[in-house]
């Protein structure tokens, strides 16, 4: 849990994210909570629906969520904000555990792929705005679509994703997690995932309102082009995972099966 940075194991992650450099963030915002994850599902295994420890993962997911939420609605830096984002993911990771199905480990091992994809597009724009190293803010995404397009599309597509929104993976991903908590009675949860999702909304989509409505007196960034392909081919895969998603969540599904027959 704390590694996943869930509620109330997560008060680091804010303050690391925010403090540390920049790829170190992007690092420590992806492959650990991979980990976490990967080590969540094979105790969630062992696990049936409705035990008390199950309903415990659905409780922390809902306040994780909420908290994480709320807390990055009032944020500037790009980085804290993402901060509080991971923990709102965090929960929307437990709504698969606490399914505690195969469909919802499944659904947790999709999710956390796909959290990594559209993350990893996020904090790639936001290494390449910094300014020597600096930690940007909302207010350095202004005018971006002037600046740097390219960037620009690419934030639009993360951002896009990690709301949830068709036909990125982070959209694909939040259905099959909701569609294993509903299966199991979490109603109650499935509720909050998706007042949650609309929260999220304001934040993300705020970044690409600065991006694409901003105005900065700020000149071009310099971007190489083998930049903007790594980029592109991030918010490509984000869409196409979204698109066509059968064959990554098959690995998932056929993971979880051999886990909980």
């Amino acid at each position: 849990f704390y590694k996943l940075a869930l509620f109330p194991f997560h008060f680091w992650c804010p303050d690391v994210y925010q403090s540390s450099k920049n790829e170190t963030a992007a690092y420590v915002a992806t492959i650990p909570k991979l980990g976490a994850v990967v080590v969540l599902v094979r105790l969630a295994a062992m696990l049936h629906p409705g035990m008390e420890v199950t309903n415990l993962f659905a409780i922390l997911g809902a306040v994780s969520m909420t908290g994480g939420n709320l807390a990055a609605l009032v944020q500037r830096d790009l980085k804290r904000m993402l901060g509080y984002s991971s923990v709102a993911h965090a929960g929307y990771i437990m709504l698969g555990l606490a399914a505690g199905s195969a469909a919802g480990l499944a659904a947790s091992t999709f999710y956390i792929l796909a959290y990594i994809l559209m993350n990893l597009a996020c904090f790639y724009v936001v290494c390449a705005i910094s300014k020597d190293g600096e930690n940007p803010t909302l207010d350095d995404l202004d005018g971006l679509y002037r600046r740097g397009p390219a960037l620009a599309m690419i934030l639009a597509v993360a951002a896009f994703a990690l709301v949830g929104l068709p036909p990125t993976v982070g959209f694909t991903g939040k259905l099959f997690l909701l569609s294993a908590a509903w299966d199991q009675g979490y109603h109650w949860l499935v509720i909050v995932a998706v007042l949650n999702t609309a929260i999220s909304i304001y934040y993300y989509l705020g970044m690409v309102r600065h991006a694409y409505t901003g105005e900065s007196d700020a000149p071009a960034l310099h971007v190489s082009r083998g930049q903007v392909v790594f980029g592109g081919v991030l918010a490509v895969i984000v869409l196409l995972a979204g698109m066509l998603p059968a064959s990554l969540y098959s690995l998932a599904a056929r993971a979880a099966a051999a886990l909980r027959p």
